[in-house]
């Protein structure tokens, strides 16, 4: 499938620089000339797939955002995947219970060493979570879920409550 889509122009890589760019929703002349300079000198020779740059998180445009990692010492993409509102389908492994609650942000699966198990798991995993946040026919109100996950982040992750609990850790005897 994916050569058809890749023939069809169905299928691309997306240069993602939010954090680069910190907030933007565009990009100055400066930042986009220097990007596009960047990828014709070392994108395009290695990949065809090019198909733009986003100041935008990729993770704010996916319905769910999937993330089969079998090891996370803390996930910065799920991370923010939560903040950007997109419910995430994870392993429940290294850090990522931190960023992920069941039911709230998403849902953690347990990883499997067996291949078949693990793959059948995040589908059912995925499968609960999209009905759970959109519906079984896309009913659901995923405006007023989006921005309670991202709330409850910002309270518990966000970068004020981050630097108070790095200050206590220095504070404490």
């Amino acid at each position: 499938r994916a050569p058809r889509m890749v023939r069809e122009g169905r299928l691309g890589v997306v240069l993602d620089i939010a954090k680069l760019v910190c907030g933007t929703k565009t990009l100055n002349t400066f930042s986009r000339t220097y990007f596009e300079n960047y990828v014709e000198t070392n994108l395009k020779p290695h990949c065809n797939l090019f198909k733009g740059i986003t100041p935008i998180p990729l993770q704010a445009m996916v319905d769910v955002y999937v993330h089969p990692s079998n090891f996370e010492a803390f996930g910065l993409s799920v991370l923010e995947a939560v903040f950007v509102g997109a419910p995430v389908v994870a392993y429940r492994v290294g850090g990522l219970p931190e960023i992920v609650s069941d039911g709230i942000s998403g849902k953690l699966i347990e990883y499997y060493p067996k291949q078949t198990r693990r793959i059948e798991a995040m589908a059912q995993g995925i499968l609960e979570v999209y009905n759970s946040t959109y519906g079984s026919c896309d009913e659901l109100d995923t405006i007023i879920f989006r921005e309670q996950v991202r709330n409850r982040l910002s309270q518990e992750f966000g970068a004020k409550t981050m630097a108070q609990k790095t200050l206590s850790v220095y504070k404490m005897k």
